[in-house]
């Protein structure tokens, strides 16, 4: 979205505007690209010796064979307990009635 801001201002703004405008794209571009590379050379240098992973820090490694052919998880069962203290905190965050 600051990407499609930077545009804006580049198409619509004038002198310094545009000035600013080109210097946050480039920013915004810089910062992704160095995002990208770094994040996959940290993975690389953590588990690119390794030719199957079982599982990485953050879990296991999802496998298509792991589940039966034409089952599917009950994905509302699943959702349930966050759905339940989802509804919970926003009705705590109601305001009270006010006492007549």
């Amino acid at each position: 979205t600051t990407l499609i801001a930077g545009l804006a201002l580049l198409i619509f703004g004038s002198g310094a505007i545009r000035g600013f405008a080109v210097v946050h794209c480039l920013g915004i571009m810089t910062s992704i690209f160095s995002a990208v590379v770094v994040s996959r050379g940290m993975v690389n240098l953590v588990y690119g010796s390794r030719r199957k992973l079982g599982s990485v820090l953050i879990g296991q490694v999802w496998k298509p064979d792991a589940e039966p052919a034409g089952t599917k998880p009950d994905t509302v069962a699943l959702a349930a307990p966050g759905s339940s203290t989802s509804a919970k905190l926003a009705r705590a965050a109601l305001p009270k009635p006010a006492a007549k």
